[in-house]
């Protein structure tokens, strides 16, 4: 296929092609990467719906096992936030009735959950709210007055009907309830016949019948709550729950099967769009690289001719629209350029050959007139060298001297400072020891007002030892009702026995410290004595210190003044020195100029050969 047209417009279209296509490219990934962008936060709802309703069920059973408002909160926030990841997925499913289903269950849910809350508060959350806490407010009424009777076959009823309250509270079961109202009407006629005085009965009765239908209204509670996990509102909760889990399971497992589905057919269709495209490219691609190579050839043609010498005479070239066929018009017209100037060069080679000749022997003469003068100034200025070479060593002796004493007083000052940081490093060891004792004469003193304390409070053990032997003494003669108090006051006594056992122990460690202390106070003493000998010597090396720096500088001064003298003889020598080489490097640079010359004029003697050699080549 030709294509008829400038190379930049080819290059132009070729530029225009890959942007099309590469923008085709980014237009399909970026839109593939949106969709899987949505795909992706899809499925992180689906997943966040899976958490916040596994936290629901956590908040509830929180709830039901604690009996705490604030796991009712929690419940509610994990509630409004499923409802928002809802509505989200709603919005991108509008189709989908799996979600309304789920949001109705949610709803259901939520209600049954509060309508359980609310039966629970009026329950009793705790032992002082609700009909709980009126029901144990009556009992103690009622068992209060009954221990005021002091009669023990009606203390013996109320603990029966304690007993099947307690069954019922832990147990649920309503054969506890028919058993309470059997003990109560025992409790009723026992009271009847057992209290002589018929206002006192009358009270008894009156409070024992606020006690049972407090029991009664509880019992309908809970029963209107649920004995088990299916009765009552509980059940009807645990039923909705069931059915807002098996739904959005259900649901969940649906989205990722059509998510995952969404994601394989996006990936299928842009991997598509992508190779039509780089398909398309290449075949464009190929075409104008083909055209623009078959014009590249024939100019490769054109400039081996040209390269090879062997025809310089200019052909005819058909003139195309194409940059590249008007450089291989301009290259023939170079051809019939160079053949012309080449002509020219052949006669001027043979000109510069001949006199390149005759300028070669004059060179020579002068360069051997230059190396006996050079070789002769060279021989005196050796002498001169050889006595600043003395002069210099002299010089680095005092050099390397005055080094020594510099690097000595370094040094000594060195030391010197460190002795100045010891010597205030071993005052501070001073202070501080004499703070150190001081402080453990403190804590000796201390530990001996703990001891009198531990003293106080042993005696404090024995009196209570003596007591819970007194109140086991008591229990004893009390009989059946006194054991329990009994074995309280055994209790008692055996934590006074620990106790004066651990006093017992902490005064030993505490006579061990105090004895400790006092070795540790006198060593410090002896510590704090050393130190200030080894102040006072440090001071007497400090002033050996000084005495050696100022040696050091006398000797410094001494080098310095010889060290003058003999740089300014060594100036002198140099001076000589210098002119003798100035006269030796004018001759060296006059004999290499002329050397330089010489090989110059043979340079151009051979490229006069060298050009002769190519002209040859021509055919001219």
């Amino acid at each position: 296929m030709k294509i008829d047209m400038s190379l930049k417009k080819k290059i132009v279209l070729l530029g225009a092609t890959v942007f099309v296509g590469l923008s085709l490219i980014i237009i399909s990934s970026v839109i593939s990467s949106t969709k899987l962008t949505n795909l992706f936060q899809d499925k992180e709802l689906t997943l966040n719906i899976k958490a916040e309703m596994l936290q629901l069920r956590k908040s509830e059973k929180d709830f039901m096992m604690r009996n705490d408002t604030k796991y009712a909160e929690e419940f509610k926030t994990h509630i409004d936030i499923l409802d928002e990841n809802l509505d989200q997925l709603v919005i991108h499913y509008p189709e989908n009735k799996a979600l309304s289903g789920i949001i109705d269950n949610l709803k259901e849910y939520e209600t049954q959950f509060i309508s359980l809350v609310e039966l629970k508060k009026q329950i009793g959350l705790n032992e002082k709210e609700g009909y709980y806490g009126n029901l144990r407010q009556k009992v103690h009424e009622v068992e209060d007055f009954s221990n005021k009777l002091g009669l023990t076959a009606v203390t013996r009823d109320m603990l029966m009907l304690r007993r099947h309250e307690k069954d019922f509270m832990l147990r649920r079961n309503m054969k506890y309830k028919d058993s309470f109202e059997q003990d109560f009407n025992k409790l009723i006629s026992s009271v009847k016949s057992n209290v002589a005085d018929k206002a006192t009965a009358d009270q008894m009765i009156g409070l024992s019948n606020e006690y049972r239908n407090n029991f009664l209204k509880l019992v309908e509670k809970e029963k209107e709550f649920g004995l088990q996990s299916t009765d009552g509102e509980q059940g009807k909760m645990r039923s909705a729950a069931h059915n807002l889990e098996q739904n959005v399971n259900t649901a969940i497992d649906h989205f990722s099967e059509e998510i995952t589905a969404k994601e394989k057919i996006n990936r299928i269709l842009n991997t598509t769009i992508i190779s039509i495209v780089v398909v398309i490219l290449t075949v464009i691609i190929l075409a104008l690289l083909k055209n623009i190579i078959e014009l590249i050839n024939r100019l490769a043609a054109t400039t081996k001719d040209l390269l090879q010498f062997g025809n310089l005479e200019s052909s005819e070239t058909a003139e195309q629209k194409c940059e590249i066929s008007t450089i291989s018009i301009l290259l023939e017209r170079f051809k019939q350029k160079v053949y012309n100037t080449m002509t020219v060069v052949k006669s001027s080679s043979h000109s510069v050959a001949s006199g390149s000749t005759q300028l070669s022997a004059a060179t020579e003469e002068l360069s051997s007139t230059f190396t006996s003068q050079s070789e002769q100034m060279t021989a005196s200025a050796g002498a001169m060298e050889e006595m600043t070479a003395s002069s210099k060593l002299v010089i680095d002796n005092i050099e390397q001297s005055a080094t020594m004493n510099i690097r000595t007083l370094t040094s000594t000052e060195t030391g010197r400072k460190k002795l100045d940081t010891l010597l205030m490093n071993i005052n501070n060891i001073e202070q501080d020891t004499k703070k150190l004792s001081a402080t453990i004469r403190e804590l000796s003193g201390s530990s001996e007002e703990i001891g009198n304390i531990l003293v106080v409070i042993n005696d404090i053990a024995d009196q209570t030892n003596l007591l819970a032997l007194n109140a086991a003494i008591e229990a004893a003669r009390a009989g059946e009702a006194g054991r329990g108090f009994a074995v309280v006051a055994d209790e008692v006594r055996k934590l006074a026995e620990k106790t004066q056992q651990a006093i017992k122990n902490i005064s030993d460690i505490i006579n061990t410290l105090v004895k400790d202390t006092r070795y540790a106070s006198e060593d410090m003493e002896r510590a704090a004595h050393t130190v200030t000998q080894v102040f006072t010597a440090a001071n007497e090396a400090g002033r050996s210190f000084n005495e050696i720096t100022d040696t050091i500088h006398e000797l410094n001064r001494t080098n310095n003044n010889i060290e003058v003298a003999v740089k300014e003889q060594v100036e002198a020598i140099q001076n000589i020195n210098d002119s003798f080489q100035v006269l030796v490097s004018g001759i060296e640079e006059s004999n290499a100029a002329v050397i330089e010359i010489g090989h110059t004029v043979n340079d151009l003697q051979k490229q006069s050969e060298d050009l002769n050699s190519l002209i040859k080549e021509f055919n001219i």
